[in-house]
């Protein structure tokens, strides 16, 4: 599910547009495009121009926070985010540039989703594209 929602976000033409990802009614993940990131009036460390930009958000409002953190910090990914206070928390910000294969850029979303948030069979795991 997650690569035809990601392909759509990916086509899409549309600015101000993101792909959130739910687990347990809480946002997981976060996906921006580069282009609309750039304009935010956020001090968000961004090394390159272009691609997409990945957020995750950790504060203590959400389900088992320092657990999730904790092995966030162990992902093999984790030293390609970089931190910075935002909204009650912790955000962390990677940036993808736009010349990964649709299905690498997936499995990566996915890794990171696992890997984080130990998701069981049983829940459900939503994707919505939203403007702002």
């Amino acid at each position: 599910m997650i690569y035809r929602q990601l392909l759509v976000f990916i086509e899409s033409k549309e600015k101000k547009i993101q792909l959130d990802i739910y687990l347990r009614r809480e946002v997981a993940l976060q996906i921006f495009k580069y282009s609309d990131v750039v304009k935010w009036d956020l001090e968000v460390p961004l090394t390159t121009t272009g691609g997409y930009v990945l957020h995750v958000l950790f504060n203590n409002n959400k389900h088992n926070n320092d657990a999730n953190y904790e092995r966030f910090t162990r992902n093999m990914n984790y030293s390609k985010f970089k931190s910075i206070p935002l909204d009650g928390g912790q955000a962390y910000f990677t940036q993808i540039n736009d010349d990964i294969p649709t299905q690498e850029f997936a499995d990566l979303i996915s890794d990171l989703i696992i890997d984080t948030y130990h998701p069981n069979n049983s829940d459900l795991i939503e994707y919505h594209i939203n403007a702002y």
